[in-house]
């Protein structure tokens, strides 16, 4: 999102919407992301992480994925 908001033709909503559906094979953090025509994502499944505190050390806590039918 972050990342269609630099790219985006003007300021506004509707810039900011066409950007992201023209983002194709970002690399994030999250891995390689692309969205459709409608703005959708193409991941069928999505990974829900926090970072959790263990002993001063700050880690990736699984926590859920939600996978959407094709």
């Amino acid at each position: 999102m972050i990342d269609a908001m630099k790219r985006a033709s003007a300021p506004s909503r509707d810039g900011v919407c066409e950007a992201l559906r023209n983002t194709k094979d970002y690399k994030g953090i999250m891995g390689t992301t692309s969205f459709d025509e409608n703005g959708d994502t193409t991941n069928r499944v999505i990974s829900i992480y926090k970072v959790a505190d263990n002993a001063g050390k700050s880690e990736w806590q699984f926590i859920d994925s939600i996978t959407f039918a094709q």
